[in-house]
C-alpha cells in the first residue's frame, strides 16, 4: 500500500495585489512536502487567467522546500480583477504518493501612471503673440510614448494647444518623451494659469490621464531692445554670467558682460544677481532702444561669509 505525503505549493515571493497592466514578472514557484521529500522529478503548473498552462520543473531542494527556476509571466493587458492558479499535480511513484496542492493568486491590474514636466515657459509673454512651451511625459514603467497626444487647457478647461510627443526620448533620459506646443496668445495683461494634459490614449497598454500645471505672466508687446553692460566698478572689467532683471524680465550676461533684452515701453528697475557681486539698481524709461551700464562691486561670497562667521564665532 502506497504511503501518502501532503504537499503545499506557493510563490517564493508574494505577488503584489496591484500590478501595472501588461508588465512582466519573474516568479519562482516552490513546493514543500510534509516529510521534506526532494521532488526534482516533479513540476508545477501555472494556469493563467485565460486558461493557458505553463509547466515549470522543480530544479532544487534545500531540505525544506523544492523550487523552480524563475518563470517570466506577462500580466493581462486588461484593467481589472484577475486570478492565476498554481497547481502541483498529484505525483505517484513506487510505494509513495505526493498529493496534489493548489494556490489561487488574486490581483488587480491598473493603468500605468505617468509623470509630466513643462519647461522653457516664457514669462512675461507678449500679448497677442503665440506662446511656446516644451512638455514631457514619462511612464512609470518606461513605455514607448512617441506619437501620443498632449493638450494644453486654459483656466476654463478650454483646449488652446496640442501636440504629439516625439518618437525618441529626450537626450540624457531613458523614457522622457517630449514635444514643443504652441498655445493661443494671451489677450490681457495678467498672470495666466495653464494645464498640460496627457490623454493616455494611443499606447499599446492602458495609461492613466496625467496633467501638469504651470503659469506665466503676460505683458504689453516688446518694442525696444535694451542692452545692459555689466562692469566691475574699480577695474572696468566686464563681468559675465550675471543674472540681469528688468522688472519681470530676466536674462544673463555673456562672457563679455553684455545682456540683451526686449522690453515694452515703460519704466523698469534694472538689478543684478551673482554671488560675490552687488550693485545699486538703476531706473530706466524705455521708449527707444537703449544701452545702459551697470557697475558692480566685489563683495565676499556666501561661502566666504560663512567661513568668516565660523572663524569669528566665540567658541569659549
Amino acid at each position: 500500500m502506497s504511503q501518502a505525503h501532503s504537499t503545499n505549493v506557493f510563490l517564493s515571493e508574494s505577488l503584489p495585489r496591484i500590478i501595472s497592466a501588461g508588465t512582466t514578472l519573474a516568479l519562482k514557484f516552490q513546493v514543500s512536502c510534509s516529510h521534506g521529500c526532494a521532488l526534482q522529478t516533479c513540476f508545477v503548473e501555472f494556469v493563467s487567467s485565460d486558461e493557458h498552462v505553463t509547466r515549470s520543473d522543480l530544479v532544487s531542494h534545500d531540505g525544506n522546500v523544492n523550487e523552480t527556476d524563475a518563470v517570466e509571466l506577462t500580466v493581462p493587458r486588461q484593467v481589472g480583477e484577475h486570478q492565476w492558479r498554481l497547481v502541483f499535480p498529484r505525483h505517484e511513484s513506487e510505494n509513495l504518493v505526493h498529493e496534489e496542492s493548489a494556490l489561487d493568486l488574486h490581483f488587480k491590474t491598473v493603468p500605468h501612471t505617468c509623470s509630466m514636466a513643462v519647461w522653457d515657459v516664457p514669462s512675461p509673454a507678449s500679448i497677442g503673440e503665440p506662446v511656446q512651451v516644451k512638455v514631457g511625459v514619462r511612464c512609470s514603467t518606461e513605455c514607448q510614448l512617441g506619437g501620443c497626444l498632449v493638450e494644453i487647457h486654459d483656466e476654463a478647461g478650454t483646449k488652446i494647444g496640442e501636440g504629439n510627443l516625439g518618437e525618441n526620448p529626450r537626450d540624457g533620459t531613458s523614457a522622457l518623451y517630449w514635444t514643443e506646443i504652441e498655445m493661443e496668445p494671451p489677450v490681457t495683461e495678467d498672470v495666466h494659469f495653464r494645464t498640460a494634459i496627457f490623454i493616455g490614449t494611443g499606447t499599446e497598454l492602458p495609461h492613466e490621464k496625467s496633467n501638469a500645471s504651470f503659469s506665466f505672466r503676460s505683458d504689453k508687446q516688446k518694442q525696444h531692445l535694451v542692452t545692459v553692460k555689466v562692469i566691475e566698478n574699480s577695474t572696468g572689467a566686464a563681468v559675465g554670467h550675471v543674472e540681469v532683471r528688468c522688472g519681470h524680465y530676466i536674462t544673463s550676461t555673456d562672457k563679455s558682460g553684455i545682456a540683451k533684452i526686449a522690453l515694452p515701453e515703460g519704466t523698469f528697475e534694472v538689478s543684478m544677481r551673482r554671488d560675490g557681486f552687488q550693485a545699486q539698481p538703476l531706473n530706466i524709461t524705455v521708449n527707444e532702444d537703449l544701452m545702459v551700464e551697470l557697475k558692480v562691486v566685489t563683495v565676499p561670497t556666501h561661502n566666504e561669509q560663512a567661513e568668516q562667521l565660523l572663524a569669528n564665532y566665540p567658541w569659549g
